[in-house]
């Protein structure tokens, strides 16, 4: 053991106490490594006649440092642990105590050990326990009583209400469709541990770190959820838009000044629209309308386009030679300032001014 035998070592003796279950208790350290060495427990009331303690009234605990066993031994007085279990949540360890023959019911209880500081606390229950049971969630442990058929269940005070603490992804207020978009996350909590975190983009569950190719039109919510192990509750979500590339309106409209037509012609309002990669994109669903305007305010309400001949159906438009295009008859309009409105199925409303002149 490396001591010497004719000096006395204080930091080799080994320590006694009374714990608050009313037990001695005896502490020393053991070589792990020194196989060939059996440890004996004696108990003497005298200090002259020793005799070893009986197996049924002694119990330990091993913590296993790497290069030693510490090795502690409760002298219980009747009874003896019968089961345990562990929550390696919150770092705690549940020994069942039990009085084997049913004459001391004080003796029923559990164990409480601290698995940092090894400190213990004990908990009174029926009589004959010894199934255990943890919700490591909750911390809350199951004792079944086989004497009474009854469930002993341990609680604790709750004292952290603060909800975990959420990293959200950095994400932008708007995306062209087809853009890619990665999702990093996480969650924190100082006073308990996150006992499970979860989160989704538009209702389907995503991970942590992953690519997601942003292609649904509109607005798009990404949600992240998460709970300590005390049960509280953080969730939040954050909102973002993916629309199409506009490519702006063709000839004959032009963006830079206010295009004057003569009332009753047929204007061709014409566009495109891309991916983020440029590519054009021929599915989209646009509608035509028009806002008359007296200066910067609208005149009555907005009307839908009207077109000439068979090509077009409706308000909509058809997607010809590269290009959406609808053949606007001016003939219903009025001579002043009209706004042409074309409403796109990703949500957004491309604008342009004209004017109608009845000469």
């Amino acid at each position: 053991l490396n001591l010497d035998p004719k000096a006395v070592d204080v930091n080799a003796l080994p320590t006694a106490f009374v714990n608050p279950g009313g037990y001695p208790s005896l502490t020393y350290t053991a070589v792990e490594s020194a196989v060939d060495i059996s440890y004996i427990v004696e108990l003497s009331t005298d200090l002259v006649t020793w005799n070893a303690i009986a197996p049924a009234a002694l119990s330990q605990q091993i913590v296993d440092n790497g290069a030693t066993n510490t090795v502690t031994t409760t002298i219980t007085l009747e009874g003896g642990p019968a089961a345990i279990a562990v929550n390696s949540v919150t770092n705690k360890i549940y020994v069942v105590n039990r009085d084997g023959a049913f004459a001391n019911p004080e003796v029923n209880s559990v164990i409480v050990i601290d698995g940092a500081t090894n400190g213990t606390a004990r908990i009174q229950v029926e009589s004959a326990p010894i199934p255990i049971a943890i919700n490591s969630i909750t911390n809350r442990i199951y004792v079944v009583s086989l004497f009474t058929y009854r469930v002993s269940v341990i609680g604790q005070i709750n004292t952290d209400t603060t909800p975990p603490t959420l990293t959200m992804p950095n994400l932008a207020d708007s995306y062209t469709v087809g853009s890619a978009a990665v999702l990093t996350f996480s969650a924190t909590d100082t006073q308990s541990q996150i006992a499970s975190i979860s989160a989704t983009l538009n209702g389907n569950p995503v991970s942590s770190g992953s690519m997601v190719t942003l292609n649904q039109l509109g607005l798009n919510t990404f949600t992240l959820t998460a709970t300590d192990t005390a049960g509280n509750t953080a969730t939040q979500s954050d909102e973002f838009v993916v629309s199409y590339g506009f490519g702006g309106f063709l000839p004959p409209l032009t963006a830079d000044s206010r295009t004057a037509f003569r009332l009753g012609s047929v204007i061709p309002v014409k566009f495109n629209l891309y991916d983020v990669n440029g590519a054009p994109i021929s599915t989209a669903v646009a509608h035509l309308s028009l806002q008359k305007f007296s200066g910067d305010n609208p005149v009555g309400d907005a009307t839908d386009a009207t077109s000439v001949g068979n090509a077009d159906t409706g308000n909509l438009f058809r997607y010809s030679d590269g290009h959406y295009i609808y053949n606007l008859s001016t003939k219903p309009l009025t001579a002043g300032t009209w706004s042409i409105q074309v409403m796109l199925d990703d949500g957004t409303i491309q604008t342009i001014m004209i004017g109608l002149t009845s000469k």
